[in-house]
């Protein structure tokens, strides 16, 4: 089985609110399983 791995990194720039906006365009966008 194959999983999708977003790759979030620093792009987030500390921010709570960047992270959680990034993390949920990798998930309904991108179809991506986890993030990190």
């Amino acid at each position: 089985m194959v999983r999708m791995i977003a790759e979030i990194g620093c792009n987030h720039m500390g921010k709570m609110e960047i992270a959680k906006e990034l993390i949920s365009v990798a998930a309904h966008v991108c179809k991506a399983d986890y993030a990190k």
